[in-house]
């Protein structure tokens, strides 16, 4: 990247002596911006830049991946983004408009004076010695390829700046990630290929937003001027030709200036007025007046002509040296005049690049409305605005200063200009400062909008409310700021959003009797997404009463009532009531059998629905009760007789009634004291394994949990038959050959368990041996788990037997012969 950066001009006599004719290269933001450009395009790179900047890093990576197709693109991607992989898309941006553009424009006003000055050199209308003009044109060459350098680093920081747009889709990175490098080690790590891994530069920050995003697109598509883009029905705050026609009554007041200050005027020198006074015609009107005094003599006499001579001496004879005098005094003036505006035409020059880069701000960042309000930089806005209004604030100072020499010498034009680009720059405030008021309504009234808009978000700016307020409160008024803290109020939208925070349930559990709760279950997305905005809108004492509730709604976490009621209160106390309803009414709306006990947290009229479908079906839920009690106290003999002979939608009813029972239960007393329980979920809760008729019991169960239920019971089964290494019985093989286990292996698979239990990792067993031969016999095994255990254990087989024979010798009684038990490998 060293031939794209601009190179100081060298230092030397010649260049010394010839900017004292040049005001442009007296300019010190030229200095400034080209070494900060440098301070930033040469930073120390980091070893995880060092490491990927290694063809060698690539070159093994491709030949351990096998050359995958995946690979290529990631490089070519690197090679564009690796001279500015060490700044993200902000410095990015911040270098090109802050720096870069400034640069050039400087640039390009230093060539147009410089031509100016060339041009009246190239007409001889003044001398100039031979180094001075071997030195202008060396200037003008040198300036001339730093603008040529400035363009190609600004395409390759445009090129760059689209590819970290795009990231997100070729790096599977979120959205508003602006850190490509850690996205680029990211993917490249998930090839678990890299030996050690690279190590991430930095965590992922969301500043990417799509604002920023539209601005890139429009500086490749090289238009300065931002379309203003409306979203959702909002009027941008000024149109394009608005936009154009201000940028373009700028560059206009510009061009109108630098005439006025007659850039190009011609200038006039002493040596060159003695020059136009020895000229030909006064040479002979000269030597035609010292003719005519011979005949002058004749007519008029001696006395009348030296009165006539005398006059003529002073009046003709020294004219020129009268000529002379009048020229040398008006070029003299010319001089000081030149010398004393010669500074004040300079600071109206970089006054007109101040304006020219604040008109830019305006077209590019203050003229439409914010697409992305949950992302949208503040604080990078603030920091332009900031740095704007104190290169105003020091460029009046700088107009505004005059001695009484410059009072006296630069009066008219200069003065009138001066006027002009003063009047202009408190223009420019004015708009910047009506313009920001704008921009903070627009803010108040869309935050509501766009928080609600986050819940699938992934990742937030780091205190965005915060940030939003504050930018808010620093340029709109009371009105505007009151507005914001109600639109953006996160626990009030929370509420709100919290009926749309459900769904119709995949299976539904309550359809034999009409149940008025349930049928719903919550969207645990939205939910996650909602505690993304809560954490990133909220303090922290919010933070976590919001995070209560999410966890209550999720049935992750019960609550007291009173509980409930004192968090609800905390977050919003003037509508607390209003909010408790809600959280309720989805608690009712997804009340699931599975947990009754939150039925507790119920409003009254709730209950009293509750209450009304209990008396309804009061005598069905107690023949339920004595229908199912007769089924578990049967005999396990009789039980798969009896359960055969039953109905299933009868059962199903029954352990439908039966929950209703239980919630009915705990929505009348406090869930402390409530130990009723449907005996057949309870029955399957409490169940660890011991018996092997609990295959039987599932017919008890609806068909919608059968899936669950039967994955819990085989595991208990497979697990206690594993620690007792019990007999395997004709249910246990209905149980584990059964479609459903097969059809949801992701749940469990018999293999997988087995391999992953305490015993099968334990020393030889012999009765576990047994039970891995019988499971094999059974058909549960096909994949070698009785061949794995063999093998695992060959070594330490025949030291356990060896062990168990001489135990059994110390328990033989003395009067018995002893029998010389030898361990055989098997």
């Amino acid at each position: 990247m060293q031939a794209y950066l601009p190179v100081p001009l060298k230092s030397s006599w010649q260049v010394t002596l010839f900017s004292l004719r040049s005001q442009s290269l007296h300019a010190s933001n030229v200095k400034e911006h080209t070494q900060t450009i440098h301070k930033l395009m040469q930073a120390k790179p980091t070893p995880v830049i060092a490491r990927l900047n290694t063809d060698a890093f690539w070159n093994n990576l491709k030949l351990a991946c096998n050359y995958s197709e995946e690979i290529e693109p990631l490089h070519q991607l690197w090679i564009n983004i690796a001279p500015f992989a060490h700044l993200n898309t902000k410095e990015l941006l911040t270098l090109l408009l802050d720096e870069i553009s400034p640069l050039a424009q400087s640039y390009e006003h230093i060539l147009a004076e410089l031509a100016l000055n060339k041009k009246s050199n190239d007409r001889k209308e003044a001398w100039r010695p031979k180094w001075f003009l071997q030195t202008q044109n060396n200037v003008i060459s040198h300036t001339a390829e730093n603008c040529e350098r400035l363009e190609k680093l600004k395409q390759k920081i445009l090129t760059a700046l689209v590819l970290r747009t795009d990231a997100y889709a070729y790096l599977d990175a979120p959205r508003n990630v602006d850190d490509i490098l850690a996205a680029l080690c990211q993917q490249l790590n998930g090839f678990n290929k890299l030996v050690p891994p690279l190590e991430m530069p930095q965590a992922y920050c969301a500043t990417l937003d799509d604002d920023r995003r539209i601005l890139i697109y429009n500086l490749t598509q090289q238009e300065v001027i931002l379309k203003p883009i409306p979203k959702r029905g909002h009027v941008a705050i000024c149109s394009v030709k608005e936009i154009k026609k201000s940028v373009e009554e700028i560059h206009q007041f510009r061009q109108q200036v630098m005439t006025k200050l007659e850039l190009n005027s011609t200038q006039h020198y002493i040596f060159q007025s003695i020059r136009k006074v020895w000229r030909l015609p006064f040479v002979v009107s000269m030597f035609l007046s010292l003719i005519s005094y011979h005949f002058l003599i004749h007519f008029l006499g001696l006395a009348a002509f030296e009165l006539i001579s005398t006059g003529l001496f002073y009046m003709v004879g020294l004219a020129p040296v009268w000529w002379l005098g009048w020229v040398t005094l008006k070029s003299l003036w010319q001089g000081l005049h030149e010398y004393f505006t010669y500074w004040k035409k300079h600071e109206i020059l970089e006054s007109l690049l101040v304006i020219e880069n604040a008109e830019q701000l305006i077209a590019n960042q203050l003229s439409q409305v914010i697409v992305d309000i949950a992302h949208f930089d503040s604080q990078y806005l603030e920091q332009s605005l900031e740095k704007h209004q104190k290169q105003f604030k020091t460029t009046l100072k700088i107009l505004e200063r005059y001695s009484w020499l410059e009072k006296f010498f630069c009066q008219g034009t200069v003065h009138q200009q001066m006027l002009l680009v003063h009047d202009k720059i408190k223009f420019q405030q004015a708009k910047i400062e009506t313009q920001l008021k704008t921009f903070s309504a627009h803010i108040a009234k869309r935050v509501g909008e766009d928080i609600q808009l986050l819940d699938k978000t992934p990742i937030l700016p780091e205190n965005q409310w915060q940030k939003l307020k504050a930018f808010v409160q620093a340029n709109g008024d009371k009105a505007c700021l009151k507005q914001f803290e109600d639109n953006s109020n996160v626990v009030k939208l929370w509420f709100n959003a919290l009926q749309n925070n459900k769904m119709v349930a995949p299976s539904q559990e309550a359809v034999a009797f009409n149940q008025p709760w349930g049928g719903q279950c919550v969207r645990t997305d939205v939910l996650k997404g909602w505690q993304i905005i809560i954490n990133a809108f909220t303090s922290q004492a919010m933070q976590a009463a919001c995070l209560q509730i999410n966890a209550l709604l999720q049935h992750k976490t019960l609550l007291t009532l009173p509980e409930l009621s004192q968090l609800v209160h905390q977050l919003d106390a003037n509508n607390a009531s209003k909010n408790l309803r809600e959280i309720q009414g989805c608690l009712f709306n997804s009340l699931s059998p599975k947990r009754p006990q939150f039925a507790s947290l119920l409003s009254q009229a709730h209950k009293k629905m509750v209450a009304q479908w209990h008396s309804a079906h009061h005598t069905k839920i107690m023949e339920a009760k004595k229908h199912i009690a007769e089924i578990f106290a049967t005999p396990p003999a009789a039980l798969a007789e009896k359960l055969e002979g039953l109905n299933d939608d009868d059962l199903m009813k029954t352990y439908e009634l039966l929950d209703g029972d239980d919630i009915f239960a705990y929505s009348q007393q406090n869930n402390e004291t409530v130990t009723q329980k449907n005996p057949a979920r309870k029955f399957f809760e409490d169940y660890t394994g011991q018996s092997a008729q609990a295959f039987y019991l599932l017919k008890c169960v609806p068909e919608y949990e059968k899936r669950e239920v039967i994955a819990e019971i085989a595991k208990k089964r497979l697990g206690w038959l594993l620690e007792n290494c019990d007999e395997i019985k004709d249910a246990d093989i209905e149980l584990f050959h059964n479609y459903r286990l097969f059809e949801n292996e992701d749940i469990f698979n018999f293999a997988d368990f087995v391999r992953n239990s305490p015993d099968f990792n334990k020393p030889w067993n012999e009765k576990f041996e047994a039970l891995l031969k019988s499971c094999q016999a059974c058909g549960f095994d096909d994949t070698g788990l009785h061949y794995c255990y063999k093998e695992k254990n060959k070594r330490i087989k025949p030291f356990i037997l060896h062990q168990q024979a001489l135990s059994m010798q110390k328990d033989i009684p003395a009067n018995k012969p002893v029998v010389n038990c030898r361990p055989t490998h098997v």
